[in-house]
């Protein structure tokens, strides 16, 4: 393979020239499946991940537990369920946190005089 820019002899799947630093065009997918091997469903060239089950395509990691999005054919989750912290969900509630406490008022001096 050649580089774009400087046409500088370079190894299969080198992603930066070694001459002039310019990035290379990625190697075309040789192989896409036609159909997904979770569910059986059609797939696009394109996909990503199974319109049908949510499966990851040509990978092993599945979307969510389960291979499953939810939504997509999984169990309802019962009521009473806990769900596992996520990083969004904390900061969703730091930031709740924040702004209750913007809206109480800071103690004044003669509330704070009895301690």
């Amino acid at each position: 393979m050649k580089c774009v820019k400087c046409a500088c002899q370079l190894a299969e799947g080198t992603k930066f020239c070694s001459n002039c630093g310019s990035p290379q065009p990625a190697p075309p997918v040789t192989s896409v499946p036609s159909t997904c091997a979770g569910c059986g469903t059609g797939l696009a060239l394109d996909a990503r991940f199974c319109g049908g089950c949510g499966l990851t395509v040509g990978g092993d990691a599945p979307a969510s537990k389960g291979g499953r999005l939810p939504g997509a054919g999984s169990p309802p989750v019962p009521a009473n369920a806990t769900t596992p912290a996520t990083v969004s969900g904390l900061v969703d509630t730091y930031r709740r946190a924040v702004e209750q406490a913007s809206r109480e008022p800071e103690p004044t001096p003669e509330a704070l005089a009895e301690y």
